[in-house]
């Protein structure tokens, strides 16, 4: 997926390989995986090793009755050398819905036939939650290769993946920020758990959201030129990648909106049951999705993709703020404001680039802070209120916003603003969760 270049051969060959087996394989699910994986007509799509895992599943239930036993099978087949470090869920199934259900309700695929697979697309959110439950800097630069997490990263497109790449410094800025987190010295990140938050935000949530609006991109522009069942498709990777499987929908943006629904109040009544309340963030983006690709719900879907990231980017630029003012280790929570803030810096940046490098400058983790009377979160609070009044207007009111007052008029810049003293607030800081 990395690679582009080498992807049409690679199909081609698999293509042609697949239809000597064809004939052979009655298994209907099986063609339509393999139909699928090999389209030269649809985008292919890889995740956490699916491709390989459900086509080794399909071809072990193959050749065992052909074989007599299951172990006669795989002594028959042998092992793929470059799969040797590959480990494939013993209970892996195909992605041939025509539904994914959530709290938030149904996603209906555009694709009403179930000829589509999307598992390898919903196989994003697994992976996510494989590589950030690893522990070790080698094992989880390691893992972000082989379950084409890098490749999905470094993949690029057109549009908004040019404009994040402009703007951050090249195609690769997501994986350069892993590899930073990765370093075994010399990382930009002080300590284990800004490392660790870094990775996990960037995978879960820099990698997904480029990798949504490529698709979404692919499927709403006209410009591109895809047939009506090409738009379809990609829309249902889309989305795949946005709901993520049951097992790891809390590795996924979803999971966030949900998160960040609850800390600025707006959450609505779910759809399941036992399940609790709904964002009204996810409530939006299923809606969109529903309504079929076009540009103006792609527009809408990536509009609350920015609620979310300014959500986000304002509670840990808080919890930032609070760490600088009671003198705690503020790496972590600098970390986490640091990549959310980088889903929607190309965004503000074009509205207010004055404040964009403002807040671009205190987020680094390269920089020493000081507390400054609260101006970190004053000033991001200002800029993110003002750079697209549609995002700002579905934000909400941050819980512990009342704990700080924000002076009419803020100093000029960092380098004016009142450093001698920390700030007070008006309570200490609740229990909080990521």
């Amino acid at each position: 997926i990395g690679a582009p270049e080498d992807l049409i051969k690679i199909i081609g060959e698999g293509q042609a390989l697949w239809r000597i087996l064809k004939p052979w394989l009655t298994d209907a699910d099986a063609r339509k995986v393999f139909d699928r994986m090999f389209s030269t007509v649809y985008t292919p799509q890889a995740a956490n090793n699916y491709n390989y895992c459900i086509a080794n599943e399909y071809i072990d239930n193959f050749l065992a009755p052909v074989m007599g036993t299951a172990s006669a099978a795989a002594t028959a087949l042998g092992n793929l050398e470059e799969a040797a470090g590959v480990t494939c869920a013993s209970d892996i199934d195909h992605g041939l819905v025509t539904t994914i259900t959530t709290n938030a309700g149904d996603y209906n695929l555009q694709i009403t036939d179930g000829s589509n697979d999307i598992g390898a697309a919903l196989a994003y959110s697994e992976a996510v939650k494989k590589v950030v439950n690893l522990d070790g800097s080698t094992e989880i630069a390691t893992a972000f290769e082989s379950t084409s997490l890098k490749g999905l990263a470094e993949r690029g497109g057109e549009g908004t993946a040019d404009m994040f790449a402009n703007h951050h410094g090249g195609a690769n800025w997501m994986s350069a920020i892993i590899t930073d987190a990765t370093k075994a010295s010399g990382s930009s990140y002080s300590t284990a758990g800004a490392k660790a938050d870094v990775i996990h935000k960037t995978i879960q949530d820099s990698i997904a959201m480029q990798s949504i609006i490529t698709d979404l991109e692919r499927a709403g522009l006209a410009e591109n030129g895809e047939t009506a069942n090409q738009k379809k498709a990609y829309w249902d990777s889309a989305a795949a990648k946005y709901f993520g499987t049951d097992a790891a929908r809390s590795s996924t943006i979803y999971a966030r909106a949900d998160k960040r629904g609850k800390n600025f109040d707006q959450m609505v009544a779910g759809s399941i049951a036992d399940k609790g309340e709904v964002s009204q963030v996810n409530k939006n983006i299923l809606a969109a999705f529903n309504s079929g690709p076009s540009e103006a719900n792609m527009n809408t879907i990536i509009k609350n993709l920015k609620v979310i990231y300014t959500q986000a980017t304002l509670r840990y630029v808080f919890k930032f703020n609070q760490d600088l003012t009671s003198g705690d280790d503020s790496t972590g929570n600098r970390a986490e404001a640091f990549v959310f803030y980088s889903n929607i810096a190309p965004y503000v940046k074009a509205s207010d680039a004055t404040g964009h490098t403002e807040i671009a400058a205190f987020l680094d983790p390269a920089q020493g802070q000081a507390p400054c009377n609260n101006y970190h979160y004053c000033k991001t609070k200002a800029v993110l209120s003002t750079y697209d009044a549609t995002v700002w207007a579905l934000v909400g009111t941050y819980e512990e916003d009342n704990r700080i007052t924000c002076p009419t008029t803020l100093p000029a810049s960092l380098a004016s603003a009142d450093c001698s003293s920390p700030a007070i607030t008006t309570s200490p800081p609740p229990p909080s969760t990521a």
